[in-house]
């Protein structure tokens, strides 16, 4: 995780450095979210939002390591098989209600609701009777138990060494179960930092909760406004009218030399991925002789060259630089070859002129890589029939079991530091269709494994899950984040929830609107 140790100026304490109470604080977002529901979380603005609006029983700092959070402590027994969290006293949901060992077990079964899992039914994965109860063969998850009205005992079929990184994303964030219980529409009601004033397509505004368990935050008020063209963004940062930006590196000299703007900045890779889905559940793609010429076919470099310029490093793999596994699984992608992507076409039977469909979101950059990808594909006999999908429509199409795409590009980014991270919702979630030909053992292997062992095990199932040609990567992507001189206290992480607004103040003139 070297790479990233560059987004930190200093070591994290657990506390926050005296600040200014006051202040409107507005940051850009690229999409309005998709929901507020944190077990549906998609996007990265769904991440985003949800990490103000909510809490899980920990959290990881800026560095990716494991702090309290509902749960005052907790213990590992039983040869890692058993967690047992206790409660903080006193905690708050927004409404008033007082947090319980209920509700927390009642927010993780949500995940796994037989009627409709949750896309991020995966943060269950491993705990005992997640099986049995998405089957309808038991009446609870039996891993999952309120022992004590403050403490909680989760049981898990395996020891897994990541398991307690994987509660602080947003499918394990506590709920009110008596809100949602209640029916109707879904209410935002966490004990988050913040809590919601009002959400639209263009913005979401939130307030301090005054009562969080860690206390007052210092700013009054939480903007997350929906950015325009990214010139408008810049300009909009560049006259103060946001706190922090994150951007491209060609961005940052726009901003600098053309814009005049000065400031603390940080740049580092993300642990992120941007790949290509090729959809194996939608014919001709079942058979991977198709897949195999499309890869073939698709020179990696001539589709993203230029358009990131200094943004990126190519992916051979999943798995991006600085996380356990990085280049363990070989090179499996084949090399760009018009011929032999022609030579397999001919001999999975088909014909020249046969038509796939792209479904891609709304961005200048996806358009490019389309159209690259249209002439490439056209060497070899196929065509591609581009389909530009609202950013809400895209994320829920991309998710479903019944996507009628061929091919689609996608992208994977940490929420914490361990290879499973990336591998484990593409894998583990409900209608994964990068699933298909990777076994289940390898899978489970990775999330099993500890110690040096976990870097093999991850590159053996990137490795497994490159040679069923599902998943093309691309890059990964290497981006700045720009804070305003006037933000104190602000901590960067390389993660998609982004920085904790709770320890964060704002100098005069600091109010951003």
């Amino acid at each position: 995780m070297a790479g990233w140790l560059l987004w930190k100026g200093s070591v994290t304490t657990g506390q926050r450095p005296p600040g200014r109470v006051g202040g409107v604080w507005v940051e850009g977002l690229a999409h309005a979210p998709s929901t507020l529901d944190p077990a549906h979380a998609l996007g990265e603005a769904d991440v985003r939002v949800a990490s103000l609006l909510y809490d899980g029983l920990v959290r990881l700092d800026p560095d990716g390591r494991v702090v309290p959070a509902l749960a005052r402590s907790w213990r590992v027994a039983d040869g890692g098989r058993l967690y047992v969290f206790w409660l903080r006293q006193g905690v708050r949901f927004h409404n008033g209600r007082p947090l319980t060992a209920d509700d927390v077990v009642f927010s993780l079964t949500r995940l796994v609701d037989p009627r409709q899992p949750a896309p991020r039914a995966w943060v269950l994965y491993g705990v005992r009777g997640v099986e049995d109860y998405l089957r309808g063969r038991a009446p609870a998850v039996a891993g999952l138990r309120a022992a004590a009205r403050d403490r909680v005992e989760i049981r898990l079929d395996f020891p897994q060494p990541a398991f307690l990184q994987r509660l602080a994303t947003p499918g394990a964030y506590v709920l009110d179960e008596e809100t949602l219980s209640a029916g109707g529409r879904f209410a935002p009601v966490g004990t988050g930092a913040f809590q919601l004033v009002g959400w639209s397509a263009t913005e979401v505004r939130l307030a301090a909760y005054r009562d969080h368990y860690r206390g007052r935050p210092y700013l009054d008020e939480v903007r997350l406004v929906v950015d325009g063209p990214r010139p408008e963004a810049l300009r909009a940062f560049a006259g103060g009218r946001r706190a922090i930006l994150r951007l491209q590196p060609h961005e940052l000299r726009n901003l600098t030399a053309g814009l005049g703007w000065t400031g603390p900045q940080w740049q580092a890779p993300l642990p992120a991925t941007a790949w290509i889905e090729v959809n194996s559940r939608r014919p001709p793609l079942d058979r991977r002789e198709v897949r195999l010429a499309i890869a073939y076919a698709l020179d990696r470099e001539t589709l993203i060259a230029g358009l990131l310029p200094g943004g990126y490093s190519l992916a051979e793999g999943l798995i991006p630089p600085g996380v356990a596994g990085h280049g363990r699984s070989g090179r499996v992608l084949p090399p760009y070859r018009a011929l032999s992507a022609r030579e397999h076409l001919v001999r999975a039977g088909l014909s020249g002129g046969q038509s796939l469909r792209w479904l891609q979101p709304g961005e200048l950059l996806w358009a490019s890589v389309a159209a690259r990808a249209d002439h490439l594909l056209g060497r070899v006999g196929l065509e591609l029939a581009v389909e530009t999908a609202g950013h809400a429509d895209y994320l829920a199409r991309t998710s479903s079991s019944r996507a009628t795409y061929h091919l689609a590009p996608r992208s994977l980014w940490a929420e914490y530091p361990d290879p499973e991270a990336l591998l484990l919702p593409l894998l583990a979630r409900p209608g994964a269709s990068a699933a298909g030909g990777v076994p289940e053992s390898h899978l489970r292997a990775l999330v099993a494994a500890a110690g040096g062992d976990r870097a093999a095990a991850a590159g053996r199932l990137e490795g497994e899950l490159l040679r069923t040609m599902q998943v093309l990567p691309l890059y990964h992507p290497v981006t700045v984040l720009a804070a305003q001189p006037w933000v104190r206290g602000l901590e960067p992480t390389p993660f998609p929830q982004g920085p904790d607004l709770w320890r964060v103040s704002l100098d005069p003139p600091g109010d951003s609107r």
